[in-house]
């Protein structure tokens, strides 16, 4: 539901203009197909660059150097007569740049990372030691030591030797392979690229218009056209080896300005300079005279241009479309969503980040009392006073618990909501903040709902259960009566049997019948404790000693740790027998023969933890919390031979309860056993003791001793008419059976999640 209020969210129209339309579903249009379609491919061209401009440089460097130099193919070095050579030395260069490039365009990790750091470093330390020559006017041996060079010795420069632009160009090169190589590529780097880019394409547009200014001023001296062609494609594989973190990203972009740069982008670098590369070229060949060229050249950039904006109000105009196309259908979904929101019988508040209602609809309005025009812009505490059903403290509300978590939260049990007159009622759910596409929460939504006639229906349910203990009660006391006297006359083996049958099933279901009493008494307050200083090794030995039937039964060994020593807590005796016991016994139950059911006790500051342990069947996680709740068994078993009615638990959640302590089920899931961990606050008189006693951390309490123990007399177990039977008859059939629990069985029934053994507390109501 939280989720379903946070996708409606987007479409309501109080939400701030910022999120409408934040996690909207629309219908793609064919041109939205068109645009998405192109941003992909430029996506996978952009992805595919860096390995495949490496690729390209590192081949002609290659075949330069290998076919060019030491093949002594003049064509290769030179591409044309009269134009300048790569040298040996530079095609080394555009090798190791290249392959250094193509690693990168691969996504490597750490290691191939720091290979292509490398080969950047050696390429700009290559062209800073040619700079250094030029500059001290030395060689250092590099020119020709690949390959001799007889054939340009030219205007003073060194044979073999590469040129001062093409020295800087290295430097710049490798520096930005190099930045680039980091896992996080820094700015640096890609303005190193560009500028690589910028000078290869400087050349290239010097060899196509023969202007040799381009190439041959110092900073351009001699640079060979396929070495320019090289540095422009290095230059635009840099670009693109971190290009979604750069201003490239937009050509790859799915909105409106990628799809404007893809149209304009490449058509206003490309068709000018070839446009112009054209006349020059067919001018040089005397076709027409200059100035029919230069009203050539105007006339073809007027045209060019006038393309370029055709093609982009085309661009517009589709955009324009899909973008009216999409606001219909938001339209559509949003009229969709407010009649879903005003229809559904659950609630929705909305707030912001800090906290204010920014929504309200018609089902929280009449639950909270508030309109949505009065409820926004206030503070979500005020139009949500959220307050505990039983101690009527305020209760954290969960919008804002929601934004401090970042995650999905629910309501505490038992809250109640005050509405604007003054009324309350109980309600429950969850909430969740806001997200939109890029994580950023920018609000909470929580859905709620009445739950007054659940509450309602839960508080009658004690009254059933009563009234069906009570009328099962009635029929029960003459039927375990009659059987006991009967059983006290002479009787056959055979008859004896079957009146031992009718006692042991007449037992069992009273028990039935007082698990449903003491639940129904506890949940409505009508048990009185009688709370005292009790030792929690008696306790424990006492419901071990109790548990050992239905043990031995089970052929489960059942242990008592040594931590009990000296620990007592403030509870009721004959209370904490019947915790005790019903938690051994439902261990054990639920553990196959030859397994173990441990007891553990341990001191915790001002409280005490007993942990019932097993290594049975387990429970499953998602199971753990109903384990608690009445007529609930986890399904450990498909034909559920333990049977009972899974009152057990419930019983021992009420009296922990109603001694202030907690209970909790813990399992890694089936077959991984299940440990129950129970906390009750030590006795006054334990914690001001004074005796030594060990803790856990091994100190030492030192003080007066303990006074003597009060001990109450002890009790017989009742009957569930809470009358006496005739002590013969059970006489007779526990010599019969063996001593054991009342009614004549050595056991706990195993059908029961929680028997009673010798201990029957009396209710006061």
């Amino acid at each position: 539901m939280a989720r379903f209020a946070r996708s409606a969210w987007a479409f309501c129209p109080m939400a701030p203009r910022r999120w409408r339309g934040h996690r909207c579903t629309v219908t793609v249009t064919a041109g939205r197909g068109v645009q998405t379609r192109h941003a992909r491919v430029v996506e996978r061209l952009l992805d595919a660059l860096p390995r495949t401009t490496g690729g390209l440089i590192a081949m002609v460097g290659l075949v330069v150097l290998v076919v060019g130099w030491w093949g002594d193919v003049r064509a290769v070095r030179t591409v044309a007569p009269g134009l300048v050579s790569m040298k040996a030395n530079t095609a080394s260069n555009f090798i190791m740049l290249g392959v250094g490039l193509a690693i990168l365009g691969s996504r490597p990790e750490a290691s191939r990372r720091r290979a292509a750091k490398a080969l950047g470093l050696a390429v700009a330390g290559l062209g800073l030691l040619t700079l250094v020559e030029y500059l001290v006017g030395a060689s250092f041996g590099l020119d020709t030591m690949l390959a001799a060079d007889p054939y340009s010795v030219t205007r003073g420069r060194p044979a073999g030797r590469m040129s001062g632009c093409t020295g800087i160009e290295f430097v710049i090169a490798g520096l930005a392979l190099g930045a680039l190589a980091h896992d996080r590529p820094r700015r640096a780097g890609r303005g190193l690229a560009a500028r690589v880019l910028v000078v290869g394409l400087l050349a290239i547009t010097g060899y196509l218009y023969d202007v040799n200014a381009f190439y041959e001023v110092w900073l351009f001296t001699s640079m060979a056209i396929h070495t320019s062609v090289a540095f422009a494609l290095a230059g635009a594989g840099l670009l693109a080896v971190a290009w979604r973190e750069s201003e490239v990203r937009v050509l790859a972009a799915k909105t409106p300005s990628g799809s404007v740069a893809r149209a304009l982008l490449p058509a206003t670098l490309a068709v000018p300079i070839l446009l112009g590369g054209v006349i020059v070229t067919f001018e040089g060949l005397g076709s027409y005279p200059g100035h029919f060229s230069m009203m050539l050249l105007a006339l073809g950039t007027g045209v060019v241009f006038l393309a370029l904006v055709s093609r982009t109000l085309v661009v517009i105009g589709r955009l324009d479309a899909e973008r009216s196309e999409v606001r219909r259908d938001l339209g559509a979904h949003r009229e969709w969503f407010q009649i879903t929101l005003a229809s559904i019988g659950d609630a929705v508040v909305a707030t912001d980040q800090q906290g204010v209602v920014t929504f309200l609809n018609s089902v929280g309005e009449e639950l909270t009392g508030w309109t949505s025009s009065d409820a926004q812009g206030r503070p979500v505490e005020e139009v949500m006073d959220l307050r505990g059903e039983t101690d009527d403290e305020p209760s954290e509300s969960p919008l804002r618990h929601a934004l401090r978590l970042q995650d999905v939260v629910g309501l505490r049990n038992h809250t109640v909501l005050v509405r604007r007159d003054g009324s309350s009622l109980p309600i429950e759910d969850s909430a969740a903040p806001i997200r939109r596409d890029d994580g950023v929460i920018v609000g909470a939504v929580l859905v709620f709902r009445d739950v007054s006639e659940r509450r309602r229906e839960e508080a009658r349910r004690p009254e059933y259960l009563a009234m069906l203990a009570h009328e099962l009660r009635n029929p029960l006391a003459p039927i375990l009566g009659g059987a006991e006297l009967l059983a006290a006359d002479q009787r056959s083996a055979q008859e004896r049997q079957l009146l031992n049958v009718i006692i042991r099933q007449a037992t069992h279901l009273s028990r039935l019948v007082d698990d449903m009493l003491d639940l129904t008494r506890l949940s409505r307050g009508r048990v009185t404790l009688v709370k005292e200083s009790c030792s929690l090794e008696e306790a424990c030995a006492d419901a071990v000693a109790a548990a050992r039937p239905l043990a031995r039964d089970h052929q489960v060994t059942t242990h008592i740790g040594p931590e009990a020593d000296g620990l007592r807590v403030h509870a009721d005796p004959e209370r904490l027998h019947q915790v005790l016991f019903n938690l051994l016994s439902n261990a054990i139950k639920y553990t196959p023969p030859g397994g173990t059911v441990d007891l553990h006790v341990k001191a915790a500051g001002d409280d005490v933890r007993i942990r019932v342990v097993d290594d049975g069947r387990g429970i499953e996680p998602a199971e753990l919390e109903a384990t608690f709740e009445p007529f609930v068994q986890a399904e450990r078993s498909l034909d559920r031979s333990e049977g009972g009615l899974g009152l057990g638990l419930a019983v021992v959640r009420e009296i922990v309860s109603r001694h202030d302590g907690i209970v909790v089920a813990r399992s890694e899931g089936a077959g991984s056993g299940t440990e129950v961990v129970v906390t009750l606050p030590r006795s006054a008189e334990a914690r001001g003791s004074r005796r030594p006693r060990r803790t856990d951390a091994g100190g030492v309490h030192r003080g007066a001793a303990l006074g003597p123990r009060r001990r109450r007399p002890p009790r017989r177990g009742i009957d569930p008419l809470d009358g006496p039977r005739p002590a013969p008859a059970r006489a007779r059939l526990r010599g019969e059976e063996g001593a054991g629990a009342p009614g004549g069985s050595d056991k706990p029934s195993a059908a029961s999640p929680m028997g009673r053994v010798e201990r029957r507390p009396r209710f006061t109501s």
